[in-house]
């Protein structure tokens, strides 16, 4: 069936229709867009392409926050439809649309995503797919503020957001215990009971950095000041839980965070204990994708054991821009406020985390809630330098992602756990034990490594924890493609086919220039191998690089991807070939260096 699609550019506004047959596979569309577009700076494979079904009447703010829920009776965007105009406008804040299961994948026929027939074919005036040239790849940049959302600011509210710093400050306690610019107004009353509540001289200095006596200040507390000044949170239970104190926690920190923090939002994990510990914080508090704010959590005891899971596990990737990161310890009603740092002893390794207790607080106490008010305030004017400094991870960290099987893939601090639906743990345990059984007794490099099964709960951990980041380079994709073909060299010697490789597969390493293989699902016992290497030029063809590749390049895809499988390239001979290219461009780098 003939489909005619029309597609909207990001960030530039042109709209343009393609005719294709819906048995043309994406990267047809992607050649054809390409052609109209007449780029001649960057291949067709430079071009991305996302879905916009279900878009129908949301905004950006609201197409950033969500994911596609896969629902195939969505409709899709009119020309006139405001998203399409927001779209048309610019490029941000949609990196998660961009990162979500939105974008078209290669090689998949477009019957798939628009139907086979004319009943759920979209119409010719509708916009159903989304182009990002790469030159306007989304930024890493500040969240906008939001003028409606700032007429009915508090000025104390407004000082603080306008007072972001532009670099880090080198004393911590002193800059969390800092006087506010702009006081918190408060009537007479409500400033007595205060006062009557802090009595000490300590309590009353820390009353003297937030507040101020005014007539007609405040009759009562502002919403967000609540949980602080008046005790909403009293524990009735006698054997309290985390759960029990989760309110208590949330009011006064998350809540209160993204209260006055420009474009933050939090998540609450549930967790879980891996054989390694915990396996990502409690709470993550984002701006864009980046968690510049965590919490860990216990019901009772000391501060010390949950502040140290704040970096026993991590691995530090922020880069080195960042020289801290902030975060909480909480039990009961304790809190700690705690600086995570990269450790340079090497003692733990090249990027192993370290951290210290900055200060304590005791919420049973109006002091103590006040004293964590005044240094929250200042918390808030660090998160906007610290979300723009970090380097861009590529993916929600701690994030969870639900496949449309039911498997739920969350990301910790040193891996990734899949969690099966009861119907298919089993099998699918069973399969991944059989796979890494090979993949270790065969030293399989490059590879993704299965380091805990639990088949009564039914998960499986991964390690290490890598990022989707498809090569942006020649020489970075010549590495890939090395790492890729030493694994597959390996695993065929072992008689075992991965059957799935796709830049989807293949994460970069967080640390070191280098690429590994995940998505071992459909892998299998096989002795042909053309389906990995088929593969493998399909990685050529779909690569992201803003240059042509070279010649040599070319030819070796048009030999892997030959029409006779008993001709096609074993991985060890493409790995040659490879070698070669890698080495060529790396001398030629080096010449190029002053």
């Amino acid at each position: 069936m003939q489909l005619k699609l029309a597609a909207l550019v990001l960030g530039d506004g042109s709209t343009l229709t393609v005719e294709l047959d819906s048995e043309d596979d994406v990267d047809e569309l992607r050649a054809r867009i390409h052609q109209q577009l007449k780029c001649s700076a960057f291949p067709s494979a430079g071009l991305s392409l996302f879905s916009t079904q279900g878009l129908v009447g949301r905004n950006a703010d609201a197409a950033a926050e969500e994911k596609h829920n896969g629902d195939d009776d969505a409709e899709w965007p009119r020309a006139d439809d405001s998203i399409v105009r927001v779209l048309g406008e610019r490029a941000a804040p949609l990196q998660q649309l961009l990162d979500s299961d939105r974008e078209l994948s290669p090689g998949v026929r477009l019957s798939s995503y628009f139907g086979s027939t004319v009943a759920e074919a979209p119409p010719p005036e509708q916009i159903c797919v989304l182009v990002v040239l790469p030159e306007q790849e989304v930024p890493h940049e500040t969240p906008q503020r939001n003028p409606m959302l700032e007429k009915d600011e508090a000025p104390w509210v407004r000082a603080i957001r306008e007072r972001q710093l532009e670099d880090f400050p080198a004393d911590l306690p002193a800059f969390l215990r800092q006087e506010l610019t702009t006081k918190i107004p408060l009537d007479d009353c409500l400033w007595e009971a205060i006062e009557a509540g802090c009595a000490s001289v300590i309590a009353q200095r820390v009353v003297a950095k937030l507040f101020k006596r005014e007539s007609t200040g405040e009759p009562c507390a502002h919403h967000v000041l609540r949980p602080f000044i008046l005790r909403e949170h009293p524990v009735t239970s006698s054997s309290p839980t985390e759960s029990t104190y989760h309110h208590l926690w949330d009011s006064l920190i998350a809540v209160f965070l993204c209260s006055v923090c420009y474009g933050s939002h939090y998540n609450r994990y549930p967790r879980f204990q891996t054989a390694s510990g915990s396996a990502r914080p409690d709470m993550c508090l984002y701006i864009v994708d980046n968690c510049v704010f965590r919490g860990h959590e216990a019901a009772y005891g000391s501060t010390d054991a949950p502040a140290r899971e704040l970096w026993a596990n991590l691995t530090w990737s922020y880069g080195d821009s960042v020289p801290y990161v902030l975060g909480y310890a909480a039990t009961g009603t304790h809190v700690s406020l705690v600086k995570i740092s990269r450790d340079t002893s090497g003692s733990s390794g090249e990027h192993a985390a370290t951290g210290e207790v900055l200060a304590e607080f005791a919420l049973q106490s109006l002091h103590g809630r006040l004293s964590l008010l005044l240094a929250l305030l200042n918390v808030s004017r660090l998160l906007t330098l610290t979300s723009g400094r970090m380097k861009y991870l590529c993916a929600r960290e701690f994030a969870d992602i639900r496949q449309t099987s039911g498997v739920l893939i969350s990301r910790g601090y040193t891996g990734v756990w899949k969690q099966f639906p009861p119907e298919l743990k089993d099998a699918r345990i069973a399969h991944s034990q059989m796979i890494f059984d090979v993949l270790q007794q065969h030293n399989v490099p490059n590879t993704v490594c299965a380091t805990e099964f639990d088949a009564m709960r039914g998960y499986v951990v991964f390690e290490p924890c890598g990022v989707d980041a498809p090569p942006r380079t020649l020489q970075e994709l010549l590495i890939a493609l090395r790492d890729v073909l030493t694994a597959l060299a390996t695993l065929h010697a072992a008689g075992i086919a991965h059957r799935s490789i796709c830049w989807d597969n293949v994460l970069k390493v967080t640390t070191a220039d280098s690429w590994f293989l995940i998505g071992f699902d459909a892998a299998a016992r096989s002795h042909d191998t053309s389906v990995d290497m088929r593969g493998v030029g399909r990685l050529i063809i779909t690569t992201r690089l803003r240059v042509d590749v070279p010649s040599e390049l070319s030819e070796l895809q048009q030999r892997i991807q030959g029409s006779d499988p008993e001709m096609c390239l074993r991985a060890v001979e493409a790995l040659a070939t490879v070698e070669n290219l890698l080495a060529s461009e790396t001398k030629g780098a080096e010449s190029l260096e002053p």
